[in-house]
């Protein structure tokens, strides 16, 4: 018995050691087959000054392959002390005192750097410095930005630098944008900061030569700069969104504030609050802008002829909803009641037509589903369904486009893009393509047409009452001599302290032949004279036409 006993210790005894061993012996597997080039990376990282001239990131290009972030590589010289001729310590000491230096030391004035380039001094190494976002860098809340990781601890040149996308086209194709590492120059040092005699200076650079990829969008870096630069004119809080509607093309978008990635990039978090706000794809009350939809539904559904005595307001159930200041309209028919926004008419057609007929159209709009562009942060808005209307006042509310209802401004010019398009639905699209160095394309984003929402016949009957909007309604500020418009203009209470309401204009120019379809949102205006978003929408149409034709 205690013979057994010894044996069954001494086989446990043996099992342990070879389990012992086996994990072991993995264990080393896994650090040396695995992990060995990780390490290896880690150690001579340990032991290497480093400079880093760029983030190794690809670009984000408009539809034409220009940068959209402005980019630029400038020229500089990179010095490790250890390496410095007594000529180039004397012009260094005059650029920048020795107590005030570190072990790398970077010269980027061009004087200084001309220079030492032309003495062809010993010890110092000609890089090309980026700068990744430059000056007239364009669409920043579409484009986002990176910032390098927070580097602490005495000898910040011994760490591993690496860039973390954090919004934006940067985030969203972060894995395509990214090389493995940033580019750098590099030396092999002692403890002492001394050069090892023999292993000279490298470059260290991505080793897969298709990489880093680069996005190109379907912007147009010309549009979208005169779409920022009217909107800022006249806009401090909104968003401006121009389509092209027969591809879903996204020729600009631009949101309001603006922000600097630039700053974002060095670390300088004041404007955070802007960069992770892009309002047009945000959701907010559409106002009277949804009236569009009830006048398709009317005119399916052999409602067009209606006509309404406007006296100012309307009973709903045991309350009065009224027009804007009450005021009193007289008879109307959809054409006349679409141009001078009347409240009453249309929450009588709302009534005529039913929540779920409501509900049905604005779907067909594609309201209450995001678009699906390829951005972080698009909402779907908010479309209550019939269910969620159960008294009179809250059909009445959403037949003007209040309520539980919201939208984006970039369904919106969705929803405009189906009557601009003759019926035919169609998704906008952000990103064309990305590419390799190489210029092939690796992944694509194709027009997404969708199914047909309307009746080309409701069309040709809707155009020419947008178009009455525009000349003799509400939004007659939407005119020009040189284009007609047609589209919708909107006032939506904003319920937000500070903001009283939102003021909207959706439509598109010319009314015929090629139209650019633009959504404008006002949230807070800068006050410049008395000018309302059907106004501002003209301006970037004046603008725009002439780049796109």
């Amino acid at each position: 018995m205690r013979k057994s006993q010894a044996q069954s210790r001494l086989l446990s005894v043996i099992l342990l050691f070879f389990l012992a061993g086996g994990a072991l012996l993995l264990r080393l597997g896994y650090i040396q087959l695995i992990r060995g080039s990780d390490f290896a990376r880690a150690a001579v990282s340990q032991r290497t000054l480093r400079q880093i001239c760029s983030t190794g990131r690809g670009q984000i290009l408009d539809r034409h392959g220009k940068s959209l972030l402005d980019s630029s590589y400038d020229p500089a010289l990179v010095s490790f002390e250890p390496l410095l001729g007594q000529e180039t310590e004397e012009v260094l000491s005059r650029f920048m005192p020795r107590e005030k230096r570190s072990a790398i030391q970077v010269i980027t004035d061009q004087k200084t750097v001309g220079y030492l380039m032309a003495r062809e001094t010993s010890g110092l190494v000609p890089v090309k410095l980026e700068t990744r976002y430059g000056a007239n860098l364009l669409a920043p809340h579409v484009v986002g930005y990176v910032q390098p990781d927070v580097v602490k601890g005495e000898k910040p040149f011994f760490r591993e630098t690496t860039y973390t996308a954090r919004n934006g086209l940067e985030l969203y194709f972060d894995h395509y944008l990214a090389a493995s590492r940033p580019s750098a120059i590099a030396a092999v040092v002692d403890a002492q900061y001394r050069l090892i005699p023999g292993l000279g200076i490298r470059e260290w650079r991505d080793e897969d030569p298709n990489r880093p990829y680069s996005v190109i969008t379907t912007l147009d870096r010309r549009i979208q700069a005169a779409v920022q630069q009217v909107g800022a004119t006249h806009i401090r809080q909104g968003a401006i969104v121009v389509v092209e509607p027969f591809s879903g093309d996204i020729l600009a978008m631009a949101s309001f504030p603006d922000y600097s990635p630039a700053r974002m990039f060095a670390g300088i978090p004041q404007e955070s609050n802007y960069s992770e706000y892009n309002r047009a794809i945000k959701s907010y009350h559409p106002g009277s802008v949804f009236k569009v939809v009830l006048a398709a539904a009317a005119i399916d559904h052999g409602l067009a002829g209606t006509t309404y005595n406007c006296t100012g307001t309307i009973g709903v159930g045991s309350d009065e909803v009224g027009c804007y200041g009450r005021r009193a309209h007289g008879e109307l028919d959809l054409t006349r009641a679409l141009a001078v926004s009347c409240n009453s008419y249309f929450i009588r057609l709302g009534q005529l037509l039913g929540r779920e007929n409501i509900y049905d159209y604005a779907r067909r709009f594609g309201l209450g589903e995001s678009t699906g562009i390829t951005l972080q942060g698009e909402v779907a808005g908010r479309l209550p369904a019939p269910a969620d209307l159960p008294n009179p006042g809250d059909l009445a509310n959403i037949s003007i486009g209040q309520g539980e209802l919201e939208v984006t401004p970039l369904q919106l010019a969705r929803m405009m893009t189906v009557i601009a398009n003759g019926g035919r639905d169609i998704r906008p699209r952000l990103v064309n393509r990305v590419v390799n160095q190489g210029g092939e394309t690796v992944l694509y984003y194709p027009v997404r047409p969708g199914t047909r929402a309307l009746n080309p016949l409701t069309v040709e009957k809707l155009v020419p009452m947008l178009t009455e909007v525009t000349l003799t309604g509400t939004a007659r500020q939407a005119k020009s001599d040189n284009f007609i418009a047609a589209g919708k203009s909107g006032t939506a209470e904003a319920r937000r302290e500070g903001v009283p309401s939102y003021f909207w204009f959706a439509g598109f120019a010319p009314a015929g032949g090629k139209p650019l379809v633009a959504v404008v949102f006002v949230e807070i205006e800068r006050n410049r004279g008395n000018i309302t978003a059907a106004g501002i929408f003209a301006a970037v149409m004046e603008e725009i036409l002439p780049l796109w034709r």
